[in-house]
């Protein structure tokens, strides 16, 4: 139901970005180590991890389309098209206006780098000092918007630096008109229209848990999201239900009620508001299911080195081929990598263990689906709401009023004002008490 996530790979590995933007190929493994990271014998193997320049993190086989699957997309730092039933639905998608956009020139400055990069060859640049910004920068780009790491339209972060005459003077003498930051942002395309534009620094200058929020939004959307990172990455906070402040409980006037945005409690150790950071399931960049194995049952796993368990149960992408497994009695291994995993890093997994017996019936008597596939359907409901269930409805205050041989009850209307999220998230009225 859920495997843990990776947000920083550079890769959609849940494959939920609205962009229409290039898929991860099998030349994009070139130069990759073909089986992980090392052992002991660390002189035998690469690091999977190890960078082979394209920007990309740990891509392997499971990334790359197969039957009928259309693959998974990477962050380029440029913004192709969005969905546009998507963007109906999420209008906090839409793009930052003013964004600089991908030119011929840029194309051809990018043709002779091996990965298409801009600026190219960031190894060799000094200002870069191997950032890699934008990748596979080719003709059908061209005329859409890039990252510049400049907030163009003025909605970005509050109490981010602004651009100043010194840095524009700067960046004149730069082909590129770069201005380094820090060792990790650079900005590009500072011009005279820059002065005064607020920019990325990497810091969480408003203190909201949140870095440099509404600066480039819009460009590689929904890719590398986080629950960790106070930023509503899927658009589904809904101001109307979810603006309950930071212990996640309406009505108690703590820090973050209706103040009409998303409230993290990720940076607190707290639930939050529902549809954001911890509260969201969806918001996890899930790598998904990497590898399955059956092995016989008289195969002890217990019995297997360290090496036998990496190569045969634990590399991305190898999975058993049914039409070769023989009858007998086996064991099912599958597993989930790779992800980074820090000092006091959580990750969840979720398993949904389903048991049924027999098909369902329609009124007809005739076999509408089979029992198992209808539990796995409400077990699947149930994670795509975070978790939630029906809730009962607000308790409402009674008073009883003693009188001549009677007790009259009234309460008050507390009740009928409950809105289950839940039901309304399933399709039904959620003001049905």
């Amino acid at each position: 139901m859920e495997t843990p996530g990776n947000a920083v790979d550079r890769i959609d590995n849940d494959g939920d970005s609205p962009e229409t933007g290039p898929k991860i190929t099998s030349e994009m493994l070139v130069g990759k180590s073909d089986d992980g990271i090392p052992r002991n014998d660390s002189s035998r193997r690469t690091r999977w991890d190890s960078n082979n320049g394209n920007g990309l993190i740990d891509e392997n086989k499971t990334h790359i389309a197969f039957q009928d699957q259309v693959g998974v997309s990477y962050r380029d730092g440029i913004g192709q098209s969005l969905n546009p039933n998507f963007l109906i639905e999420h209008p906090r998608f839409r793009r930052e206006e003013n964004n600089p956009v991908v030119t011929q020139e840029m194309v051809n400055a990018s043709a002779g780098d091996q990965w298409k990069r801009w600026p190219p060859n960031p190894e060799g640049d000094q200002v870069q000092n191997g950032i890699i910004n934008l990748i596979m920068v080719e003709n059908d780009d061209i005329g859409f918007p890039f990252k510049d790491f400049i907030d163009n339209d003025g909605n970005g972060e509050e109490d981010n630096p602004t651009i100043t005459q010194q840095m524009i003077d700067q960046a004149a003498s730069d082909s590129y008109k770069r201005f380094k930051v820090n060792d990790k942002i650079i900005l590009y395309n500072v011009t005279q229209l820059s002065l005064g534009m607020k920019y990325a620094d990497g810091i969480d200058n408003d203190g909201n848990g949140a870095i440099d929020e509404n600066i480039d939004e819009g460009i590689d959307a929904m890719i590398d999201e986080a629950r960790n990172d106070g930023i509503d990455n899927d658009g589904d906070w809904d101001p109307l239900t979810d603006d309950v402040g930071l212990d996640g409980v309406a009505d108690t006037g703590d820090e973050g009620e209706d103040d009409g945005k998303p409230t993290s409690g990720a940076p607190f150790g707290l639930p939050g508001e529902p549809n954001i950071d911890v509260t969201d399931v969806s918001e996890t960049d899930q790598i998904g299911i990497t590898g399955s194995f059956y092995e016989p049952s008289s195969s002890w796993i217990d019995s297997k080195t360290d090496d036998e368990i990496w190569t045969n149960f634990l590399i991305p992408g190898n999975y058993f081929d049914p039409a070769l497994t023989q009858e007998g009695d086996y064991n099912l291994y599958v597993s989930s990598g790779i992800f980074p995993l820090q000092p006091g890093q959580i990750e969840p997994i979720s398993l949904a263990v389903i048991l049924a017996n027999g098909p369902v019936l329609d009124p007809n008597g005739q076999i509408r689906k089979q029992a198992v596939l209808e539990k796995r359907l409400r077990a699947q409901e149930t994670y795509n709401n975070d978790y939630q269930f029906a809730n009962a409805p607000y308790t409402p205050k009674l008073t009883a009023i003693a009188g001549d041989n009677k007790v009259t009850l009234y309460w008050d209307d507390e009740a009928e004002s409950t809105f289950d999220d839940y039901v309304a998230n399933i399709g039904g009225n959620g003001n049905a008490f």
